[in-house]
C-alpha cells in the first residue's frame, strides 16, 4: 500500500510528463482526410435535414399529416 508521500511523489512524476497533443490540422493530413471530410459532410447533411423537418413540422400537423402543395 502506498503512503501519502509516495503517492504525491508518483503523482508529481506523472504530471511532469506531457504527451504531445494533436492539432486540428492533423485531421486533414494522410489517412484522416477522407474520414474527416466524410464526417463533416454527414454532419452538415443531417443538420440540414433536421432543420427542414423541424421547420415543416407545424405545416405537416396543420394539414393532418399531409405535406404537399396547394390542396
Amino acid at each position: 500500500m502506498l503512503t501519502c508521500s509516495q503517492f504525491v511523489h508518483i503523482r508529481k512524476f506523472t504530471d511532469d510528463v506531457q504527451e504531445p497533443r494533436g492539432q486540428y490540422s492533423d485531421l486533414l493530413v494522410g489517412d484522416f482526410r477522407r474520414t474527416t471530410l466524410l464526417l463533416w459532410l454527414i454532419w452538415f447533411t443531417v443538420a440540414c435535414v433536421y432543420y427542414g423537418i423541424v421547420l415543416s413540422q407545424s405545416e405537416i400537423l396543420e394539414r393532418g399529416g399531409v405535406c404537399a402543395g396547394n390542396q
